[in-house]
């Protein structure tokens, strides 16, 4: 609740002023939408390389076998 004071000058020259002090109100906060998950970048390079090292195992087993 909102409380307005007046405050008279004491002085003829100085202005008068309202004061006006209220009590501090809550508000609920909607729930906010979860933030998107950070990308490991750790995680993703390891996935990756472990990728490329399938692939290249798989070159070379696909050359021994057809060596043979």
């Amino acid at each position: 609740m909102a409380k307005f004071n007046f405050i008279q000058a004491k002085h003829p020259r100085m202005l008068s002023y309202v004061e006006c002090r209220s009590d501090p109100v809550f508000y609920l906060v909607e729930d906010a939408p979860e933030p998107e998950p950070e990308l490991d970048l750790d995680d993703l390079a390891g996935k990756v390389m472990f990728g490329i090292c399938a692939m290249f195992a798989g070159c070379v087993a696909s050359a021994l076998l057809a060596g043979m």
